[in-house]
């Protein structure tokens, strides 16, 4: 008779080490993936859910219903770039006759690759100084549904007028790019 091998007690054998290793992994792999889609969902669900006007959004497209229409008629590409909490964003807003294209792309900072997070384009017309949109295709939240204040100071920029959670005014400005000069873009190494 052979004598047999006792395990010591809290021994665990190799393969069943393995076999639980193996089963947390595949765990990890699924949970990622279904959080990651998940995600994904969630801001396409907010890219394509148009923004409510508040209170203070309504009194301010009221005021600009009273401001003139712009003499300066915006035309070609205006852009905006954004530096926020390790993000950077740039806000590109194309122009021709009556028609408005936005995108928006966003860059973590320390990654290489831009990803476009909302792109849309629309007819617009002017009521004083307020833009009204229709045949929207694309993300609807770029599109404010009630209008969207404006000012055109000079043929090189645009003013965009908004209110923050608060109910503050703040004004956004866009800068026509040249036609010789490069798209811009965020830098990675930031």
């Amino acid at each position: 008779m052979m004598p047999t091998k006792h395990k010591q007690r809290g021994e665990i054998s190799p393969p069943l080490v393995f076999a639980i290793s193996l089963l947390l992994a595949i765990g990890y792999v699924i949970y990622a993936g279904y959080g990651e889609q998940k995600r994904h969902e969630k801001i396409e669900t907010l890219l394509n859910t148009p923004k409510e006007p508040t209170l203070a959004d309504l009194e301010q497209l009221a005021h600009f219903k009273t401001i003139p229409t712009p003499d300066i008629r915006p035309d070609g590409l205006y852009w905006r770039k954004v530096d926020d909490s390790g993000q950077c964003r740039i806000l590109q807003i194309f122009f021709k006759k009556d028609w408005v294209g936005m995108e928006l792309k966003t860059i973590l900072k320390g990654f290489d690759q831009r990803k476009i997070l909302g792109k849309a384009e629309a007819k617009y017309h002017s009521e004083g100084s307020v833009m009204h949109f229709s045949d929207i295709k694309g993300n609807l939240s770029l599109f404010a549904p009630k209008g969207q204040a404006y000012s055109v100071p000079t043929e090189n920029t645009v003013e965009l007028a908004h209110t923050d959670s608060n109910g503050q005014r703040y004004t956004a400005q866009f800068v026509k790019l040249k036609p010789t000069a490069p798209v811009p873009t965020c830098s990675a190494s930031k």
